[in-house]
């Protein structure tokens, strides 16, 4: 998508930080798998890639479940 800009929209400087503002539906968030497991379990946050890093320390996309089938969440 074309009109997707990486440059728009709030940016933190704290993990936790993004992944409030994930939950809010404010937009997608990257979080360590330890930081958001609590909040997958309990359903405010859904993993809509399945997205795995083979790193010693990963990312994930998260997002609320609601928000996941958003174009803008598919382009991202």
């Amino acid at each position: 998508m074309k009109d997707v800009g990486v440059e728009r929209g709030p940016r933190f400087t704290m993990a936790s930080m993004a992944v409030q503002a994930a939950i809010a539906g404010q937009g997608v968030a990257l979080a360590g798998s330890v930081r958001v497991a609590d909040d997958i379990a309990a359903g405010r946050l859904v993993d809509p890639f399945g997205l795995r890093f083979p790193l010693r320390f990963a990312y994930y996309v998260e997002c609320p479940e609601a928000t996941v089938n958003q174009p803008r969440i598919a382009a991202f």
